[in-house]
């Protein structure tokens, strides 16, 4: 991520948080999708908006996670096609 900015990290982090929420069947709300970036990646958000942490773990942890979002969407997806 050293081509984006943490405000670009951020908005990518939070959309997949988010997404991430949904697809569980968790509430999704400002506050929480917050919570659950701290909670994931142990950093504070605002962290991530000023770009201070350890990319390479924070990389690897991403990472981890939009593999998980990617299968749950998959998943769902196939649930959908069946469903018809």
């Amino acid at each position: 991520p050293k081509s984006l900015s943490g405000k670009e990290i951020y908005y990518l982090t939070r959309n997949m948080i988010a997404i991430l929420l949904f697809l569980e069947g968790k509430q999704v709300g400002w506050e929480k999708i917050e919570d659950e970036i701290e909670k994931i990646f142990k950093i504070k958000p605002e962290k991530i908006k000023e770009k201070v942490f350890d990319e390479k773990i924070f990389a690897r942890r991403y990472k981890e996670i939009y593999n998980k979002t990617s299968n749950l969407i998959l998943k769902n997806a196939s649930k959908q096609k069946q469903a018809y």
